[in-house]
């Protein structure tokens, strides 16, 4: 090969290895993959939203990872089941748990208005987490009224919450048969009256005669729902002083979760003939890849790499606040925004675009990540998307107190 060729081709190689390493600041990156968004009377518009439509459309698992309590993010995440639902999607997860969910669902089924009706009741506005709220609600009923699905629209993953008696002893006392089991629910439901946290207060002796009312081979169902509320009393343990690893319990949680999800998925997957496609629903530390801000496996990271056994897409987005208020869902007192996932100074947080909301694809980021804070790189690698909402305005209490 003649010299001036040999000189040609090294310069060539010389160069394009310097275009493909020249160096970007995250700043200039994070510019190239921002999108604007509009949301007006509930619904979604502009680049971002087209962009998001697409990667529903093409996503067996879509999950949204919040920041709680704010009504903007859950009406921007309705508008987004919205889209999902008109993808194809069936089924929602949510961070409720497994009975609370069949008994949120055949409410929302007994008619429009009928599961806020019961919620607003005195003693039932703290049964069921996170439907304390107006706009949360809404959520669910449409969860329930979209899907085609005749039973099992909503998938509850979470423990049974810590207020839940009040929803699910009447389910009990449905199933009771002998006096002896209605003895045990009337003590139960005495105590849950005076303590509206008594499933996350009480000591888990105490459920001890409810299991011994309901034996699994009288009643399995019964047995069941008592194995549900034993597990979720020791979930609770370490986080309502009753002695306990915090690490244990928050691993025991999302342990529960990831099995709650196989079942449903199963179930839907058999009911219909073919694989479901789920909106899941949960606090941004449940949905994220990796391992979670408590240190233990993230349900997300789960889910994701379980659809690559069986040969699902996923995507996964934060929705978190930058300032605005957010309710406290005991003294339904408003306050600031919970922001600190990422620092003041991050490009995520000083790229964003004029207006309330700006969408950020962190997939092209996921490259020198060296010199990065610690809370930005977390986000890029753990998130898909990350959704930064502009003075969010709090979640509405359903009722007051």
């Amino acid at each position: 090969m003649p010299r001036g060729w040999i000189a040609a081709l090294a310069f060539a190689v010389s160069t394009a290895g310097i275009a493909q390493t020249a160096p970007s600041t995250l700043a200039e990156r994070t510019n190239a993959n921002r999108y604007t968004l509009a949301f007006n009377d509930g619904q979604l518009s502009g680049p971002g939203a087209e962009l998001l439509a697409r990667e529903i459309a093409d996503t067996q698992l879509f999950m949204v990872g919040e920041q709680h309590a704010t009504a903007t993010i859950a009406e921007i995440e309705t508008a987004l089941h919205r889209t999902a639902v008109e993808a194809g999607y069936g089924y929602a997860a949510l961070e409720i748990g497994p009975v609370t969910a069949i008994e949120v669902e055949r409410l929302s089924r007994e008619g429009p208005g009928r599961l806020g009706a019961w919620l607003r009741e005195p003693g039932h506005d703290f049964a069921v987490a996170f439907l304390f709220w107006e706009e949360e609600l809404a959520l669910v009923e449409q969860a329930v009224s979209a899907s085609p699905a005749r039973a099992n629209a909503i998938w509850g993953l979470d423990q049974e919450f810590v207020g839940s008696l009040p929803l699910l002893l009447p389910r009990l006392d449905a199933l009771a048969r002998t006096p002896a089991q209605r003895d045990a629910l009337a003590q139960l439901r005495v105590r849950s009256a005076a303590d509206p946290m008594l499933l996350g207060s009480m000591p888990v002796a105490d459920l001890e005669p409810l299991r011994i009312a309901f034996p699994e081979t009288d009643n399995s169902e019964a047995a069941a729902l008592i194995e549900n509320l034993v597990l979720s009393n020791r979930i609770y343990a370490p986080f309502t002083g009753r002695g306990g690893s915090g690490y244990d319990g928050n691993l025991a949680r999302e342990t529960y979760m990831k099995r709650n999800f196989l079942r449903a998925f199963a179930a839907a997957e058999a009911a219909d003939g073919r694989p479901p496609r789920v909106f899941l629903k949960f606090g941004a530390n449940h949905m994220m890849r990796g391992f979670s801000t408590t240190d233990v496996p993230a349900l997300g990271n789960f889910v994701a790499e379980w659809s690559l056994v069986r040969g699902f897409s996923t995507t996964n987005i934060f929705i978190g606040c930058v300032g605005g208020q957010q309710n406290d869902p005991r003294s339904r007192e408003n306050t600031s925004c919970d922001s600190s996932e990422l620092p003041d100074d991050s490009p995520l947080r000083t790229q964003m675009l004029p207006g309330q909301l700006t969408l950020f694809d962190l997939r092209p980021l996921r490259t020198r990540l060296r010199d990065v804070d610690p809370l930005t790189r977390r986000m890029i690698l753990a998130f898909d998307f990350y959704l930064a909402v502009r003075d969010p305005r709090p979640a509405t209490p359903i009722t007051r107190r």
